[in-house]
C-alpha cells in the first residue's frame, strides 16, 4: 500500500529547474507503533533512522522547493513544503481499533515549524481540514460556499507571493472554482516554476472542456467589417465558435465542410462564429472572401493572443466549441456529422 501511495506522490511531483534549497528536518514521533524508519518523498525517495529517544534529523538538498511527503513504514504522516532553512515537526501516532489484526494507524502532526512558505503550506491545509468539516457538522451541503472560502485564502497567498514556487502548486492542488484558478494563473504570469505553471494551465483547460454544461462567460470582439459583436446577442439553438487563422492549412481545408452544414442547418437554429487567430486585417478578410464564409467572423488581430482564444487556453487550432442556447458547453473539437448528431439529440430530447 505505501509502495503504490509512494509512487503516486513521486508521479505528482513537479520537475523544475529553479533555485537551489537546503534544508534540514528535525522532529520527535510519540512512537506507539514502534516505527524505525522515517521515508522522505518528494522528487526522489530518501530516509532517515527514528532514534531510541524518538527524535530525528535529516539533512536535504533539492533543485527547487517542492512538496515533499513523510510516512514511516507503517503509515503515512504528513505532506510538507520543502524549503532552504530549518524544518521542525512533532508527529504523534497510534493505533486505532480496527476489524485487522494490526489495528489502524492514525498520525496526528502536534506542530510544525520552519520557514514561512513551509507553515504556510502546513496552516492552509490545516484551515481547509476545518473548513470541510465544518461544512459537514453544519449539514451545508454546499460545494460553492465552501470552495468560495477556501479560494479567498489560496488567493490572498497567491496574490502577496505571485512568483513563490508555492503558489501555483497550492492553487492547482486546492479545491478552488475554475475561473478564481484562471484569475490566478493570470497574476502568477513570472512564475519561475515552468513545470507546476504548465500542469496547472492543463488542468484549468482540461476542467472548462470536460464540465459539459459549464456556461461560457460573454464575450465582444469586432467582426472583419469594424462593428462589435457581442455573444450573447445571439438567439441561436446552437452556436458552433470555430478557432481559425487565414494561415491554418486544415482550418480553410475544413471550411468547405462547414459551410455546407450551414447550409443545411442555419435554418434550423445553427449559428457558426469564427474566432480567428489572425495579426493581419487585410489577410483575414482575404481568407474570409476567398472560402466565402457566410458566418458572423470575429477577431482582435493578436494572433494566438487573441482574448477569446487565451480565455480557453487554446493553444492550437483549428479548434472548436459547441454552445447550446444557453451558451453552455455541449462539446469540442467536434467534426460536422457530430454536430449533427448532438443536435439531433437535443431535439429529440426536448420533444420527449
Amino acid at each position: 500500500m505505501f509502495k503504490c501511495l509512494i509512487l503516486i506522490f513521486l508521479f505528482s511531483v513537479n520537475y523544475s529547474l529553479g533555485q537551489k534549497v537546503n534544508f534540514k528536518l528535525t522532529g520527535n514521533l510519540i512512537n506507539k507503533t514502534n516505527a524505525k524508519t522515517l521515508y522522505i518523498v518528494g522528487s526522489s525517495i530518501d530516509s532517515t533512522k527514528i532514534q531510541s529517544d524518538n527524535s530525528f534529523s535529516y539533512s536535504g538538498k533539492l533543485k527547487n522547493p517542492e512538496l515533499m511527503m513523510l510516512s514511516t513504514e507503517h503509515s503515512y504522516v504528513c505532506n510538507f513544503w520543502a524549503n532552504t532553512g530549518n524544518i521542525n515537526i512533532e508527529i504523534e501516532d497510534d493505533i486505532l481499533p480496527s476489524t485487522k489484526t494490526n489495528g489502524k494507524v492514525k498520525m496526528k502532526i502536534n506542530s510544525l515549524q520552519g520557514p514561512y512558505e513551509t507553515t504556510t503550506y502546513n496552516n492552509i491545509a490545516d484551515s481547509i481540514v476545518r473548513i470541510n468539516k465544518k461544512y459537514k457538522l453544519l449539514s451545508l451541503n454546499n460545494d460553492t460556499l465552501k470552495q468560495k472560502e477556501i479560494s479567498s485564502m489560496v488567493s490572498e497567498f497567491v496574490i502577496k507571493n505571485p512568483n513563490s514556487y508555492l503558489s501555483p502548486l497550492i492553487v492547482r492542488l486546492k479545491d478552488l472554482p475554475t475561473t478564481d484558478k484562471f484569475a490566478l494563473l493570470k497574476i502568477m504570469i513570472d512564475n519561475p516554476d515552468t513545470t507546476a505553471m504548465n500542469n496547472l494551465r492543463a488542468q484549468i483547460k482540461q476542467s472548462i472542456f470536460s464540465d459539459k454544461g459549464l456556461k461560457i462567460e460573454n464575450f465582444t470582439q469586432k467582426t472583419v467589417n469594424g462593428k462589435l459583436f457581442n455573444l450573447y446577442s445571439l438567439k441561436s439553438q446552437f452556436i458552433l465558435l470555430e478557432f481559425w487563422s487565414s494561415h491554418c492549412i486544415p482550418c480553410r481545408a475544413e471550411n468547405p465542410n462547414w459551410k455546407k452544414l450551414y447550409s443545411q442547418y442555419h435554418s434550423k437554429g445553427l449559428e457558426i462564429v469564427g474566432v480567428s487567430l489572425d495579426d493581419d486585417h487585410s489577410e483575414w478578410k482575404n481568407a474570409i472572401k476567398n472560402d466565402g464564409l457566410p458566418w458572423v467572423n470575429v477577431s482582435d488581430l493578436l494572433g494566438f493572443n487573441n482574448r477569446v482564444a487565451q480565455k480557453f487556453m487554446i493553444d492550437h487550432i483549428p479548434f472548436n466549441i459547441l454552445l447550446d442556447s444557453s451558451f453552455a458547453i455541449l462539446a469540442t473539437n467536434v467534426g460536422t456529422s457530430e454536430v449533427v448528431e448532438l443536435m439531433n439529440k437535443k431535439a429529440s430530447t426536448n420533444v420527449n
